[in-house]
């Protein structure tokens, strides 16, 4: 049986949030309104290295360390949080910068990273996890192992979801249907605008104007799929990188639809940028750019405003939500390329998407204090 025996058994809690190692013999509690807050473990920062890279695998691996991060109280998984894991092993000293490597939980609170095989240091085989991400006060964790010879701690047997237990085809079929729905809701308005008979006066560089615009609605719907862990095939750590790379994308699709419609009619682009435009829609296409424009300045620079990450994750927010909501409105007022049910639909899927993974990642949810068990 392990000897990760953390309080609660089941749970560690970090002002709110909870970690559950669900180790070889440990439990789900009956009753997740019971989870209590549990102060970190003795020596579980010793060689902590603020900041450490979020990584597929930290060196060759061959090792697992799992487990579930929860919200004290209710016991709600927290999706999105950063897990540093670091320990001395076959590779190195647990001081070692290349020992040290983050993850990120999925949709269901999961974490899971790989490392080379963990050995006894100061006689006892251990490892450390910090959950640092800045939504809660950060807990320090120093699990120890039952033998010098496992290969993984902190199992996560106990907190396996329903989709664990399907068929491996079930799986497949599952996520075949999710990414089909996913490819429908996206080809069908790009086709619907491409196959538009307002295109047929219009000369090419206009037309590449309006594809761009377009989308970039559709790659809207890709940004909160992948940071929310709702697409298949996606670890945590992938999808925040693919979620970067298609930022990148939209910028530059707003680059190309700006540019297209300014050497098309400079007058009404500068009557836009102005809000001067008589048309309704400008303005809140406008306010979208500039959105855009702002986030991509904050990642470019991320390092140098020196964020803490709980003010990044809440500015992010904000600014997202702002790009939604003015794109969507932008979108349904003009009478232009795109089909209507289709744009309605695409545009419905957008706020429905955003909405849930702001709520998931409860970005606004003050940051509780540390209380007695």
């Amino acid at each position: 049986m392990s000897n990760i025996l953390l309080n609660r058994r089941s749970f560690v809690a970090a002002s709110g949030a909870a970690v559950a190692l669900g180790a070889s013999g440990l439990r789900l509690p009956a009753f997740a309104q019971s989870l209590a807050p549990t102060p970190s473990m003795r020596g579980g920062s010793n060689n902590y290295l603020p900041g450490a890279a979020i990584v597929e695998r930290i060196g060759g691996g061959g090792f697992w360390m799992s487990g579930t991060v929860r919200r004290a109280g209710d016991g709600a998984p927290l999706a999105g949080q950063r897990i540093q894991i670091w320990a001395h092993t076959t590779e190195g000293h647990e001081r070692d910068p290349h020992s040290h490597g983050a993850t990120l939980t999925d949709k269901d609170g999961r974490f899971r990273l790989e490392m080379p095989q963990i050995v006894p240091a100061f006689g006892q085989a251990h490892g450390h996890l910090a959950y640092d991400s800045g939504a809660f006060e950060t807990v320090f964790l120093r699990p120890l192992m039952s033998s010098a010879k496992d290969t993984s701690l902190g199992t996560l047997r106990p907190q396996a979801r329903l989709n664990d237990f399907m068929p491996r085809r079930m799986r497949r079929v599952r996520a075949g249907l999710i990414w089909a729905a996913v490819v429908t809701a996206v080809a069908v308005p790009i086709g619907a605008a491409a196959l538009s008979p307002l295109l047929a006066w219009r000369d090419s560089i206009y037309i590449v104007a309006c594809i761009a615009g377009v989308a970039g609605l559709v790659l809207m719907l890709f940004q909160p799929l992948l940071i929310g862990g709702y697409l298949p095939g996606y670890s945590p750590y992938r999808a925040r990188r693919v979620h970067r790379w298609i930022g990148t994308l939209l910028f530059a699709a707003v680059i190309i639809h700006v540019a297209g419609l300014w050497i098309t009619s400079p007058p009404d682009v500068i009557d836009a940028l102005l809000f001067t435009s008589p048309t309704p829609f400008s303005a809140w296409g406008v306010v979208a750019m500039w959105a855009i424009f702002a986030v991509t300045i904050m990642v470019a620079f991320r390092k140098w405003l020196g964020l803490r990450p709980r003010t990044w994750r809440k500015a992010h927010t904000l600014l997202a939500a702002t790009i939604v909501a003015s794109t969507v409105i932008h979108s349904l007022l003009i009478e232009g390329t795109m089909e209507i049910v289709s744009k309605v639909a695409l545009c419905a899927l957008v706020v429905l998407a955003t909405v849930k993974v702001i709520a998931d990642k409860r970005v606004w949810q003050s940051k509780s204090r540390p209380r007695d068990i």
